[in-house]
């Protein structure tokens, strides 16, 4: 159940200002592009707008997305379609954050997609608490299945489990918690001015940005208070798991890239416990991340 009223969801969606959608897309097949459009042009909160973001090299290989973009324009006037001006990803984002001004922003990548009441729960979420800046939901992933007496396909819908630990970590420990879970845009709702506070996607590297913008948005600070998380406990994003050639060619390694998040990030030591954290919330944060210390 919401944190808003379900009965009254609908009229006060309708004081709710417009909610800002980010995709990214680069040699993302057609088909799967599609399905992750027709999925916000299916959501059952309306006031959104999607900026769409090729990357060139995408375009030369196929102007099918483009034209399939244009032709929705001319139907509806939420849709904007740009072409890169920049390289990687984290330039595509922040391109696109550049276009709007709205408070809350979305991001959906091309061969991600969303239940149709995504926007409705996360913007419902959003609003009832105006303290929180990020929150993100639970993520799905389908699968494929064939019977091996009848030949016959089923589709599953199974979801990740990264999160599952997260009802026991304190909120100002989020930082180091996602230090060892993946982080998936798409299932993110973030407030824009916390995204302007930590200067946007870092364009500097085009592999683990989207953990880097997570990290820099949960740091805590001196005290140990970080910005503040919420996880909402449903399934509405579905994650296409990325081949190679949907991404943008990177200038590091993935080696090099976990190197570069440690030291920007270091790990805690037992001696870094803030005051107001408990000690059992502690030990649980060190015994995650454990393992990356090996």
């Amino acid at each position: 159940m919401s944190v808003y009223n379900q009965n009254n969801s609908h009229s006060a969606m309708k004081h709710m200002e417009r909610l800002h959608i980010i995709m990214p897309i680069h040699n993302v097949p057609f088909q799967i592009f599609q399905r992750s459009v027709n999925s916000v042009l299916r959501q059952s909160f309306r006031k959104w707008r999607l900026t769409i973001v090729e990357s060139q090299e995408s375009l030369k290989l196929s102007r099918a997305c483009k034209e399939f973009v244009e032709e929705l324009m001319l139907e509806d006037s939420r849709v904007v379609y740009k072409t890169q001006r920049g390289v990687g990803v984290s330039s595509a984002r922040n391109q696109a954050l550049d276009e709007e001004r709205t408070s809350l922003v979305a991001f959906l990548d091309g061969d991600d997609w969303w239940e149709s009441t995504y926007l409705e729960v996360m913007a419902g979420y959003a609003g009832a608490m105006p303290e929180k800046d990020i929150f993100w939901c639970k993520a799905m992933y389908q699968n494929n299945v064939v019977s091996q007496f009848t030949g016959g396909h089923d589709v599953q819908h199974l979801p990740f489990e990264e999160y599952e630990d997260i009802e026991y970590v304190h909120e100002d420990l989020y930082h180091y918690y996602f230090m060892t879970v993946p982080v998936y845009p798409s299932g993110m709702v973030v407030r824009r001015k916390a995204i302007e506070e930590v200067g946007l996607f870092d364009e500097t590297i085009n592999r683990v940005e989207d953990v880097d913008l997570l990290m820099k948005l949960t740091e805590p600070n001196i005290e140990g208070v970080s910005r503040k998380c919420y996880y909402v406990n449903f399934p509405l994003m579905y994650r296409e798991m990325s081949k190679e050639d949907t991404k943008m060619a990177s200038w590091i390694t993935d080696k090099e890239s976990q190197e570069l998040l440690a030291i920007r990030y270091p790990l805690p030591n037992s001696y870094n416990q803030p005051a107001h954290i408990p000690d059992m919330d502690w030990s649980l944060i060190l015994d995650i991340v454990a393992p990356l210390e090996q």
